[in-house]
């Protein structure tokens, strides 16, 4: 930890405007021409002076008489010149009062000020070099927290820590070990099994647990380390000569990972704890820069962040020192290690020990309130800034001695109950993820201007993958006077977003609530108030909200509702099917729909039939679909089976779906417990393969198995028959996607999951697949595909919408209440999914709970209720 304080400017509207300008330019760089050497890191044209923006009258301004860049391609000036002008007029402030007042204390609420930030612009324009495109799930994945899960003799010894960070709902943690004590290892094995990654900090150089020693434990227990960290503020613990030793053992770190760990595991630099200190120790071996930003209690601002990168730059040259970098395509963790550049602040954080004293090392205090208030304002501000991931120091007050400083920087009491900061930040976490309405994934993000407000109101677009919109909006003002330990009032202001376009809206202000505060539909304009607590507003274009399933009823003239699906995926300018190669190499269902079998459940339909005429509809519906097939080691002849389905597929016109399910260890001693040893399992696959050869199939690997690895006995080396299994299938000619889990249970760790497809030979394969067997809707699988897609390089993936229509309820076995979903068909439209598809076999059983029989009997009395509720 470090008591520095953030400085006492904050940057003017003008410069904020610089900042937006930076991003937008960096987001349309493939639009351009190459620029000159000193340009072409993908940020604005530098200012001539060679003032910082702190020092300088107006660090944003450029010639209004410039010179429109030059567009790459001809073809693309146009588009160019609007963009230019556009971005010109914003940062000039053409249009806006240019009258500026010294006077700090005075307020302008009587002062429109518009500041037109867009989603559309930025989000439609061709991703640059950096892919510098801001998102919603790019920030959900900048959030991670320390733990001390070691500190036995603390509060971490007393409460479940794990749990705390797992129902907290963030993605990343930060912590190490210095021995292989089994209590504290328990618990980062707990944090591994939940799909949360580690950031592991190395222990100081004079510990007696090696670096090899930690390396090898963590090798060992297979737990979820992404990256591993240098040693911790060393230039603050009295060490004689520390540069030097630091230095030392940072090389030596930095080799060990690559060669224990892989390549793939980024290396993070030593945190330092005074500016002079990074001169000092100079530059050392690592992928990812670090910062310790504390503010003293103080505001974020844009300022400081920019000091605090320029500070990293001299230890982690790599690191991007545009204003703002923010490369949202650097909050995955291959990206940072393949192309660098990326920033992270590995502590920050403002602690409630109300009774401390400032000074001698010790930062200021603030009310819980206004922590909650500044911890949500800095993880924005960060994000937005260019910051690729905080790390909040820490989960859990350490103890409750309200004079000391240490005990209190929790998110959490030491009894474990939340302060605000924790319920405001899960608040937080699950509306930009997933709260409010969800849209299509051919919408387009929505442009949003906003009006009103004052030079402090301060807005955060953030896109997400479905094509519905996110929008932070705050008051960016002081909110805790550190000399008089006391609350400082912040004025409301009132703003109102401009759409362009009728949206559905719910407005949320996570501080409060989880729960939206106000929704409205159908509207272009949206009225709210802003305040230092951030509002969160969620926009969807109106009428593309809806997740409820297709009817098959809706077919004509007798078509099937494969066939009737795959009519969705005409284009609008010749109404002819898009033209992709199938198989390995396209999208299997481009041009042939996934395939309905006309057998299925042909005998429950004819045993109803006479005494139930409404349930044998419903069943029709559900064969009329088209569900999977499912093989594994209750198939007697698998080579015959699969080939006589994947063969009727194929003369029927259309695509077999296989599912294989018999890997070693399966489904963990659960309900659909079994699976084949390791020994026979990859004689197993080469007769499926057998089976599918030639015929154009796609087939699912193994679902359950990615994210299960490790959590249970008797699975083999199962990464390893994985791969093997992908090779083997896909040399057979079928589209391979491996299981990927799904959102509600894997979506929080895509680092760990992708790390583990890659090495289940995703690199081979089409893609994966997501949701299978569960329940989740369309928008929440989609954003996490699209996030493990892009830590996969663009792999394309199917999702399995056979029960989702209604969202899933946090059950997955059997839950009342659940509908069909959207009917199987190819998906055309800007995103990595290759098709909606019933891999569920609908109607079996998930297995013997709520009343089901046992996991893969047909349960006629559940398939009618999926039917007929949707």
């Amino acid at each position: 930890m470090t008591s520095s304080t953030a400085p006492s400017s904050r940057p003017s509207p003008r410069y904020r405007r610089s900042l937006a300008l930076a991003a937008a330019l960096a987001a349309g760089g493939a639009l351009l021409a190459p620029l000159p050497a000193q340009a072409a890191a993908g940020a604005a044209p530098a200012p001539t002076s060679s003032a910082s923006p702190t020092e300088s009258e107006d660090p944003a301004s450029i010639d209004p008489d410039a010179r429109t860049p030059k567009a790459a391609d001809p073809a693309d000036q146009d588009e160019v010149d609007s963009l230019w002008e556009k971005l010109k007029r914003w940062v000039t402030g053409v249009g806006e009062s240019n009258e500026a007042t010294e006077d700090e204390g005075r307020e302008d609420q009587d002062q429109p000020h518009p500041s037109t930030t867009t989603g559309k612009d930025a989000a439609a324009l061709p991703a640059g070099a950096n892919n510098t495109v801001l998102t919603a799930g790019g920030f959900v994945n900048s959030i991670g927290v320390g733990m001390h899960v070691a500190y036995l003799d603390r509060a971490y010894g007393d409460v479940d820590s794990v749990k705390l960070a797992e129902d907290l709902g963030v993605k990343h943690v930060r912590d190490g070990l210095g021995s292989t004590d089994s209590v504290p290892l328990e618990s980062m094995k707990r944090l591994s099994e939940a799909g949360i990654s580690i950031n592991w900090v190395a222990q100081p150089e004079t510990s007696s647990f090696t670096i090899e020693n930690q390396l090898q434990l963590i090798k060992d227990n297979d737990l979820n380390v992404t990256s591993v960290e240098g040693v911790n503020e060393r230039d603050n613990a009295g060490v004689s000569d520390w540069a030097g030793k630091v230095r030392a053992h940072q090389r030596e770190l930095y080799t060990a990972v690559k060669d224990t760990l892989g390549e793939d595991v980024a290396v993070v630099a030593p945190s330092l704890v005074f500016d002079e200190s990074r001169a000092e120790l100079g530059e050392v071996p690592s992928d990812i820069a670090n910062s310790h930003p504390y503010t003293g209690g103080a505001m974020q601002t844009a300022e400081h962040t920019e000091h605090q990168v320029q500070m990293a730059a001299e230890v982690t040259p790599g690191v991007d020192t545009s204003t703002p970098q923010a490369a949202d395509a650097r909050t995955t963790l291959s990206s940072a290690v393949e192309d660098g550049g990326a920033m992270w602040a590995t502590e920050l954080g403002f602690h409630t020990a109300t009774d401390s004293t400032a000074g001698n090392g010790v930062q200021p205090h603030v009310s819980e309130d206004a922590q909650a208030v500044l911890q949500l304002q800095q993880l924005l501000a960060n994000f937005q800034n260019g910051v690729d991931r905080s790390y909040i120091y820490e989960l859990l007050d350490e103890g409750s001695n309200n004079a000391e400083a240490e005990d209190r920087f929790g998110l959490y009491h030491s009894d474990g109950s939340p302060k605000p900061v924790a319920t405001a930040l899960k608040n937080l976490i699950a509306t930009v993820e997933h709260g409010g309405p969800s849209a299509t994934g051919s919408a387009s993000p929505a442009e949003v201007e906003v009006n009103g407000g004052s030079d402090d109101t301060t807005t955060l677009v953030l896109p997400r993958a479905d094509g519905s919109t996110v929008v932070a909006v705050w008051e960016a003002a002081p909110v805790w006077d550190q000399d008089g330990e006391k609350p400082l009032d912040v004025p409301d202001r009132e703003v109102t977003l401009d759409v362009g376009e009728d949206v559905d809206a719910q407005v949320f202000v996570p501080g409060q609530s989880a729960k939206a505060l106000d929704s409205e539909k159908g509207v272009s304009t949206l009225n709210l108030t802003s305040q230092a607590a951030p509002t969160i507003v969620v926009l969807a274009p109106t009428g593309g909200t809806d997740d409820a399933a297709q009817s098959p009823e809706d077919e004509a003239d007798g078509e099937t509702a494969a066939e009737n699906a795959d009519a969705d995926t005409r284009t609008d300018t010749g109404g002819e099917a898009a033209e992709e190669e199938t198989g390995a190499g396209g999208n299997p269902f481009a041009a042939a729909a996934p395939y309905a079998d006309p057998s299925y459940a042909a005998q429950e339909i004819d045993d109803v039939r006479g005494s139930d005429p409404d349930a044998a509809q419903a069943l029709e519906r559900i064969a009329k679909g088209g569900v999977a097939l499912w093989v594994g080691d209750w198939t007697r002849d698998v080579t015959a089976t699969v080939r006589d389905y994947a063969t009727a597929a194929q003369k029927a016109g259309k695509t077999a779906v296989v599912v294989t399910y018999a890997a070693p260890g399966r489904d963990c001693g659960s309900y659909s417990a079994g699976g084949l040893s390791p020994q026979e399992y990859p004689g197993w696959v080469e007769q499926v393969a057998d089976g599918l050869r030639g015929t154009g199939a796609a087939v699912i690997v193994e679902p359950d198995a990615i994210a299960q690895v490790g959590q249970c006995d008797g699975q083999g080396d199962r990464l390893a028959l994985l791969r093997k299994a992908v090779q083997v299938l896909d040399e057979a000619g079928a589209a391979v996607y491996l299981d990927a889990g799904n959102s509600s249970w894997t979506g929080g760790q895509v680092d760990t999951i992708a790390q583990r497809l890659r090495k289940a030979g995703v690199d081979q394969a089409r893609g994966f697949a997501t949701n299978v067997s569960n329940f989740n809707a369309d928008a929440a699988e989609r954003s996490y595909a699209e996030a493990l897609s892009k830590e996969l390089d663009g792999a394309h993936y199917v999702v399995d919408t056979s029960r989702n229509g209604s969202g899933g309820n946090g059950e997955w076995c059997n839950p009342e209440g659940r509908t069909l979903g959207k009917t199987p068909a190819a998906v055309d439209d800007d995103s990595h999914q290759d098709a909606r598809l019933w891999i569920k076999r609908v109607g079996e059983s998930d297995g013997t709970c709520n009343g089901g029989p046992a996991a893969g009997t047909f349960w006629v009395e559940q398939a009618v209720e999926l039917a007929q509720s949707t």
